[in-house]
């Protein structure tokens, strides 16, 4: 597409999302037809209007060898804009993501959680990753367990 195109489909389409496309395009091929878990955040709570949310959403895939795999939104551009065209890359360069070994969802709150605070720690520090970086975790998550 060139940025003349581009301009005239941001003009056109005030819903287009070429930086969401982009991911979702991505996680299609990794996972066909599948219709992913997605959360997103309240306008109002994210920083561009104030608040203290800087990921627009996640989604979370279901492998079929047994893990969840989780996406951000909102560490690159999303949405049309002109001066992320063309680049080399827009916002910070990355997404981030991570499997984990679970069948349910709701058991990768946590993650999506962290996530996030990685995510506000990048925007307020301009400190970013590289790719394929590692935490190193001292302590598995809080996980409630029922004691007879």
């Amino acid at each position: 597409m060139t940025k003349e195109e581009f301009l005239n489909r941001i003009k056109e389409d005030e819903e287009y999302s070429p930086g969401w496309q982009a991911i979702d395009d991505a996680f299609e091929k990794l996972y066909p037809g599948q219709k992913p878990d997605h959360f997103g955040t309240t306008i109002p709570s994210r920083a561009m209007w104030g608040g203290d949310e800087y990921l627009d959403g996640f989604s979370v895939y279901t492998s079929t060898k047994g893990y969840k795999h989780l996406v951000t939104y909102g560490m690159t551009v999303l949405y049309g804009d002109e001066e992320a065209f063309g680049g080399e890359w827009n916002g910070w360069g990355y997404e981030m993501t991570i499997k984990l070994k679970e069948k349910d969802t709701e058991n990768c709150m946590w993650a999506i959680n962290m996530m996030s605070n990685l995510a506000r720690y990048t925007y307020k520090t301009k400190r970013f990753s590289c790719q394929i970086s590692m935490l190193k975790a001292t302590a598995l998550p809080c996980i409630s367990v029922k004691i007879p």
